[in-house]
């Protein structure tokens, strides 16, 4: 499941939308996605909330429930829009549909280019030492193979970046 980040908490006042993915996200080239939408302050679940996948152009709107799903879109980051009256619109960049890991892991910062550079070093930093909040994807962060995502992985990719240059693992 997908965590909120630092600025969606920050963000998460009163008519603010807040949403979530639901793990059964298919690891195929495609497939389903749902997930459910809710008032931030209350946790009541939020009828009638347009959702939007922009990259696609996909919408639809969720039921009584607050739940809303898509049949089949491709395995990518996406940028999502929520949006209903009297909320401020949520847009979030960068959402993982499918296994999150695509091409080869050092990805950190989950940019759909699937680019390896220092953002995704200062992505490492942050989540290791400074903000401990959750990874967009924990498979792109682990670089070494290794269970967990650790300093070896923060070292791995300082090797990639300044050392030998040469590419990070393939995604497993």
């Amino acid at each position: 499941m997908f965590f909120i980040s630092a600025l969606l908490r920050r963000l998460a006042r009163p008519g603010v939308l807040v949403f979530f993915l639901l793990p059964h996200i298919i690891s195929a080239a495609s497939g389903p996605v749902a997930g459910h939408v809710t008032n931030s302050s209350t946790g009541t679940p939020l009828a009638n909330v347009v959702v939007k996948i922009l990259q696609t152009g996909d919408s639809t709107q969720t039921d009584g429930t607050g739940h809303y799903a898509f049949a089949n879109v491709p395995n990518g980051y996406y940028t999502m829009l929520f949006g209903r009256s009297i909320y401020r619109p949520l847009i979030k960049a960068n959402v993982a549909l499918g296994p999150c890991c695509i091409g080869l892991t050092g990805n950190v910062d989950c940019d759909p280019g699937n680019n390896v550079d220092i953002a995704d070093l200062t992505a490492l930093v942050d989540n290791l030492y400074v903000s401990l909040q959750p990874l967009c994807c924990p498979a792109t962060a682990n670089i070494d193979g290794q269970p967990g995502v650790d300093i070896s992985d923060l070292i791995a990719l300082v090797n990639f970046l300044y050392v030998t240059f040469t590419p990070t693992a393939p995604c497993q």
